[in-house]
């Protein structure tokens, strides 16, 4: 009995399950990975290189169509060459984040975004500037740059040339002491500027510097040096500091300073060497100018330090929806709120129906005597529609052309509520009869 009782319960609550659609389905799980794809080629930009250029690293990249987001992949750099961005996002046409790139070291790596759980032949490009660490170039020469990828090395050949200056010009330069960091965290003296005179013999020379908004001068850190030798290509070889006597510091301030030095002689040059402060890191220029005038004659020279730029975008095709699949949230699902006035009773009101107590006498619906207490149908009436006030023969507030005669009487439901509701109904009677079961086993029991 207490086997068959089992079964029977079994049967039932399968039977409950098969009415009301329930359903148990297993969880998936997803952890990030290197992509199997990644860099796919490397370039450099610029071809006209010297040790202290600034050049542009271009890369072209790709993801396999089952890389997801958190998956990486990574771009080891050359020795000879530095990185000067810490991150950056590679940004589809749209403005999404494709990717993020980001800098330890030597490496850069890039971390797909949720885009790639969206689209399908995900590609893109990314660039950043560098420079060279000038005691592992050799100038004059072709360098090659071997750049490390998940799927193997790229090798790329660069031409660096030497750098020739003339020194009987006045020069004016600047740069960033961390050409990394660039006054982001570390504003303080992070600019370096130098001025220097053409070489002498002068009776006099006086500068005029001006700083540009966005930083300022630090007048402490001003120094002032002879340059006594110099090689063939102009760089310097030799100098020491310009005795205080041989120069006079007129003027300094934040906004720049006046120098005036004493006889410059034949063969030398003075340069002048200071440091401005960041006051405005949201700038990409920091500008500096000066006028030097070397026995009457004056030449005016600007000088700009720029940040560094890196970025990239990113493309790829929306993933196609398996046709087979059906939707998970049709706009036509039957609203399940039992309280919604237009849905059907839960209780069927056609005398016709079974009870739900089997031990219930049934009704005679059938009796002769006895009429049906509510009719099926009410008859038609041909003279005078429903809804129609035949005073006015005005349609009703649903519109004209609503002259339907003949018709069941229209309850608000839906054909899909309708059905809903029939399921809740057989559910109840499937309940009911699993309830009287057990009921018996306890009598019988007793």
């Amino acid at each position: 009995m207490k086997h068959r009782l089992n079964r029977t319960l079994t049967l039932l609550v399968g039977a409950i399950i098969a009415l009301t659609g329930l359903s148990v389905a297993p969880l998936a799980a997803t952890a990030a990975t290197t992509t199997e794809s990644g860099i796919t080629d490397v370039t450099i930009r610029e071809r006209d290189l010297d040790t202290w250029s600034w050049f542009h690293v271009d890369v072209t990249w790709a993801a396999p169509d089952s890389a997801v987001a958190g998956d990486t992949f990574t771009l080891d750099l050359p020795p000879e060459i530095v990185a000067l961005a810490e991150s950056f996002d590679l940004v589809s046409a749209g403005g999404e984040i494709v990717a993020r790139a980001t800098v330890a070291g030597s490496v850069v790596t890039f971390t797909l975004t949720e885009f790639a759980d969206e689209h399908v032949d995900v590609t893109g490009t990314a660039y950043f500037e560098a420079e060279f660490v000038p005691e592992r170039i050799v100038p004059g020469a072709r360098n090659e740059l071997v750049f490390g990828t998940d799927t193997g090395p790229i090798e790329v050949g660069v031409d660096i040339g030497i750098e020739y200056t003339d020194n009987t010009e006045p020069r004016k330069y600047g740069y960033w002491v961390d050409s990394v960091d660039q006054g982001n965290t570390t504003p303080g003296g992070a600019l370096r500027w130098r001025i220097v005179t053409p070489v002498g013999p002068f009776e006099t020379v006086t500068i005029e510097d001006r700083i540009a908004s966005g930083h300022r001068l630090d007048c402490d850190g001003l120094t002032v040096r002879a340059l006594t030798a110099f090689a063939p290509n102009g760089d310097v070889t030799a100098s020491e500091p310009l005795a205080a006597d041989r120069y006079t510091l007129e003027s300094c301030d934040a906004s720049g300073f006046v120098l005036t030095t004493g006889a410059i002689t034949a063969g030398q040059a003075v340069a002048v060497d200071y440091s401005t402060t960041v006051t405005d890191a949201s700038l990409t220029d920091y500008l500096n100018e000066a006028t030097i005038t070397a026995d009457g004659e004056s030449r005016v020279l600007g000088s700009v330090v720029q940040r560094s730029e890196a970025g990239g975008d990113g493309v790829g095709v929306p993933t196609p929806v398996d046709p087979t699949d059906p939707p998970t949230d049709p706009p036509t699902d039957p609203p399940t709120d039992p309280t919604d006035p237009t849905d059907p009773p839960t209780e069927p009101t056609d005398p016709t129906d079974p009870p739900t107590d089997p031990t219930d006498p049934p009704t005679e619906p059938t009796d002769p005597t006895e009429p049906p207490t509510e009719p099926a149908l009410p008859p038609a009436e041909p003279t005078t529609e429903p809804g129609v006030d035949p005073s006015t023969d005005a349609p009703p507030s649903g519109g004209a052309g609503d002259h339907a005669t003949a018709e069941l009487p229209h309850t608000g439901a839906s054909s899909q509520a309708l059905v809903g509701g029939a399921g809740l109904a057989a559910a109840a009677i499937v309940a009911g009869l699993a309830l009287l079961l057990v009921g018996r086993r306890a009598r019988l029991t007793n």
